[in-house]
């Protein structure tokens, strides 16, 4: 119960702390083509061990593509699926000020990717702030009236609630991608 509330507490602070940074950002959407990007982020939350793997698969074929490719998974509670080998983050890894503890973190939210994809159909108070302290040059997303402050280019497509969603997100995410180029 106690930890529940905190989790609550911190979900409403960093809500809150996204839309705050929405506010100061000062950033401008620089859409480099496709081609010429080098470095790619890509944020995703752990739901099951299936969503892991897509996610594993897509950063494989970002690299074949010679993509310099950085992630970081957000894992809300503990489990024993996850494979711990990739950059991960929890709630303990967030103070209730809006500082991030975490080392792999900042040094994600620090990095100027070229593009960054956010591998969810929901976004949570944490991720949102994740993505409003973002220096990505473009932010791409699932479409979504509440991801549309986040993120510069979304993607649609008729979700079915199935594990196949997340594979036609990332089969959306390469086709767009690819037509963008300057």
């Amino acid at each position: 119960m106690k930890l529940e509330l905190k989790k609550n507490i911190k979900e409403k602070l960093f809500n809150f702390y996204s839309l705050r940074n929405l506010k100061r950002d000062k950033y401008r959407c620089c859409n480099i083509g496709f081609n010429n990007a080098k470095s790619i982020g890509i944020l995703y939350q752990f739901v099951n061990s299936k969503n892991q793997k897509e996610v594993t698969f897509f950063i494989k074929e970002l690299k074949k593509l010679g993509k310099k490719v950085q992630n970081i998974c957000f894992i809300e509670k503990e489990t024993t699926d996850f494979d711990y080998n990739s950059p991960s983050f929890g709630f303990e890894d967030l103070t209730y000020r809006g500082k991030i503890i975490d080392e792999e973190v900042r040094i994600f939210l620090d990095n100027n990717f070229d593009y960054l994809y956010f591998m969810e159909f929901e976004i949570n108070p944490i991720m949102k702030y994740i993505l409003s302290k973002s220096k990505a040059k473009c932010k791409i997303g699932f479409y979504s009236e509440e991801n549309s402050k986040y993120l510069d280019l979304m993607v649609n497509f008729q979700k079915h609630n199935t594990d196949k969603d997340l594979n036609i997100l990332i089969n959306e995410f390469l086709k767009y991608s690819k037509i963008i180029n300057n």
